[in-house]
């Protein structure tokens, strides 16, 4: 819920224009498909990190998998943008 409530202040130009409603319709009809994702990505994480990760190195890792995520969410849930003719302005179709 709290990517997808950023996402809607974020593209909506400020907090006060943000639907609270409509950031949580949008996780709703996301949530499935996202925690499919999450479970490939964190279970071999899990599994990597806690069985042959140094100790050291744990906290680094996971948080680069963690960085990795917010990525992967960005690109896959953000809006879609395309570059006009002459490449200065971004539409949104």
């Amino acid at each position: 819920p709290v990517f997808y409530t950023c996402k809607e202040i974020i593209q909506s130009g400020g907090a006060r224009t943000v639907s609270f409603r409509d950031a949580m319709n949008t996780y709703a009809a996301n949530a499935l498909d996202d925690l499919q994702a999450l479970w490939r990505l964190f279970i071999p994480t899990s599994l990597v990190q806690f069985s042959v990760m140094p100790m050291h190195l744990r906290v680094p890792f996971a948080a680069s998998v963690g960085f990795v995520w917010c990525g992967f969410l960005s690109v896959t849930r953000g809006a879609e943008f395309t570059m006009s003719c002459r490449g200065r302005e971004a539409v949104a179709p």
